[in-house]
């Protein structure tokens, strides 16, 4: 969808000491981060603009209420974005009390565990639903949840990729009457790059709070079995 990138090539080099990388993309998109931050925060860079740019999407604003199904990194990243953008509750669900720990940890104002319906809590007083959702899991209990969880007009945002097969079923009755928004988020642009690199300029975000663990090059396959594990472990950096 971007048009710089579509007139460039992307070079894979994961996991190396040097990467190739196109001229043009050197000369437009070659971000430089203040001496205050850290490497580990400029690995956050490319995960975070990714949670920017579907936070812009959702058009979080001032006095939102937000909630976050999937409390992984991602969800966490999620929910730091919008109390960024002023919103005014920020709720979160996972199954994992561990990761639940670290979202209240960093910010999140509740956190609900499997047996406590997120529709039934975030329908109190006088509120019929949360203004955005971000539905992470794609199994379709998740997604339906998300739907049932979202207010009059809300906006429900899908951020993980889904398996090609994968298929939900959904009853637009009700979601057209609530004239509810359901949208995709995918990957990020140079602006949102920039946009994550000042949250973190700004101590608004660091990575110092996500990542939990870190392993050395060498044992590069340790940290991919550390992220499948879950649980307490939430960003995993291989360094250098």
């Amino acid at each position: 969808m971007c048009a710089e990138w579509k007139r460039t090539r992307l070079h894979p080099g994961g996991l190396a000491e040097l990467v190739r990388v196109e001229a043009a993309a050197v000369a437009t998109d070659t971000l430089r981060f203040q001496d205050s931050l850290s490497f580990e925060d400029g690995a956050l860079v490319e995960p975070l603009a990714c949670a920017v740019k579907a936070v812009r999407r959702a058009q979080v604003d001032a006095g939102d209420s937000v909630a976050v199904i999937g409390l992984g990194a991602n969800g966490v990243l999620l929910g730091l974005v919008s109390k960024a953008r002023g919103c005014s509750e920020l709720v979160g669900w996972d199954p994992d009390p561990a990761r639940r720990a670290h979202a209240l940890r960093l910010g999140f104002d509740e956190v609900l565990a499997p047996e406590e319906d997120l529709p039934e809590k975030v329908k109190r007083g006088d509120r019929s639903g949360t203004d955005v959702v971000f539905v992470l899991p794609t199994g379709e209990e998740a997604v339906l949840s998300a739907l049932s969880a979202a207010g009059p007009a809300g906006r429900v945002v899908f951020y993980s990729p889904v398996e090609p097969t994968k298929t939900w079923r959904l009853s637009p009755h009700s979601l057209y009457l609530r004239d509810l928004s359901l949208l995709f988020s995918y990957s990020c642009g140079s602006a949102d790059m920039r946009e994550a690199l000042a949250l973190l300029a700004q101590g608004t975000i660091r990575s110092a709070a996500i990542v939990t663990h870190r392993v050395p090059l060498v044992r590069a396959a340790e940290a991919f079995a550390l992220a499948r594990r879950g649980g307490d472990v939430l960003k995993v950096v291989v360094t250098i």
